[in-house]
């Protein structure tokens, strides 16, 4: 049995293995290159990881001193809080003993001052009079000197 096909279903077969050889090499140089543009975005990474590593390594240093800065940096600022409450309660108590002398001492120097005001105006009328009477001033200048005492 020997059957030919007819002669445009054999063109149409051979156009069809003529497009699937065709597709089939087109595909291999897409995939080819596709490929090779693989390996190049591999070969970056790889450098960039290459790269990346001593950064991370040294960014975690960092961090890592940072964290301990931050840690000592809280322990002291804790002590300089104690240290300004302990301040801040001697200075309560240092201004409460001194708001207690002054109520105990203002009284007796303000008396004190007051005593020595009264005993300067005495002794500057006991001396002007005294000098008045020994003729050291003038008559004429005695009215004004008077004032000024009075005053």
């Amino acid at each position: 049995m020997n059957v030919e096909l007819p002669v445009m279903l054999q063109a149409a077969v051979l156009i069809a293995s003529i497009a699937v050889v065709v597709f089939t090499v087109v595909a291999l140089i897409v995939l080819l290159r596709l490929r090779m543009q693989a390996d190049r975005i591999v070969q970056m990474c790889e450098e960039l990881k290459s790269e990346l590593k001593p950064l991370a390594q040294e960014t975690r240093g960092v961090v890592e001193r940072l964290h301990d800065l931050s840690w000592r940096a809280q322990r002291e600022f804790q002590e300089v809080e104690e240290v300004v409450q302990t301040v801040r309660s001697w200075s309560q108590r240092a201004n409460r003993v001194v708001a207690e002398i002054g109520s105990v001492v203002a009284p007796p120097v303000s008396a004190a001052t007051r005593t020595m005001s009264i005993l300067r105006r005495g002794v500057q009328a006991f001396l002007f009079t005294l000098l008045r009477g020994n003729g050291h001033y003038p008559n004429q200048h005695q009215p004004n000197k008077e004032r000024q005492f009075n005053e």
